[in-house]
């Protein structure tokens, strides 16, 4: 902060104009006080509420894990099970129609 100057040696209208310029800072200072005032109250208002989104998920976090018996999707035949044995191909068709085409005859 730069010491304030020394009033006694300006004129009348120095002074007049030292306050008028001082007195535009002002009015600037407080416009932008006022607006960070106004984002801040945004910015507590989205951290309060992004901490209740965190804790709801956090909660999410220690509920037991899904098993077939407290899911709501439907069971998958396990892995490796092929369409012979009543399960699900293990590949598309698109995928085994690409793979037989390239194969050697």
């Amino acid at each position: 902060m730069t010491p304030p100057p020394d009033l006694s040696i300006l004129s009348s209208s120095e002074k007049d104009t030292l306050i008028g310029v001082l007195m535009a800072r002002l009015d600037a200072l407080e416009a932008r006080v006022s607006a960070l005032e106004a984002e801040n109250a945004t910015l507590r208002a989205e951290n309060s509420a992004l901490k209740a989104e965190n804790a709801t998920l956090r909660e999410k976090l220690n509920l037991p894990p899904k098993t077939p018996d407290n899911s709501s999707k439907a069971r998958v035949p396990a892995r490796g099970v092929g369409a012979l044995a009543g399960g699900w191909p293990l590949r598309s068709p698109r995928l085994n129609f690409l793979l037989c085409e390239s194969a050697p005859n």
